[in-house]
């Protein structure tokens, strides 16, 4: 008989319930050479990142910066982890 979780249903997640990570691959598993690095994706876009905050409060999955190289204060861009991952709340 199989074993496993419903993955569609985001209760399932639950850590306190139910282990799902073993049911994925290990960032640390993974050839990060076929992956763009997040500098190069819309993760340091400041105005989607922004709307991404906006509509859904995760402060844990961005960064707010005191100044950026266009120079704007407070931009908004992805937390950004081992220079190619963004985890998602």
């Amino acid at each position: 008989e199989a074993e496993g979780i419903n993955l569609d249903f985001y209760r399932d997640y639950n850590v306190s319930w139910h282990m799902p990570g073993r049911y994925f691959t290990n960032p640390d598993d993974l050839d990060v050479s076929t992956l763009l690095p997040c500098i190069s994706t819309s993760l340091m876009t400041p105005e989607t990142m922004k709307t991404y905050l906006d509509l859904t409060g995760d402060l844990e999955g961005v960064e707010i910066r005191e100044s950026s190289a266009a120079g704007a204060a407070g931009a908004v861009i992805g937390r950004c982890f081992d220079n190619y991952f963004w985890y998602s709340p």
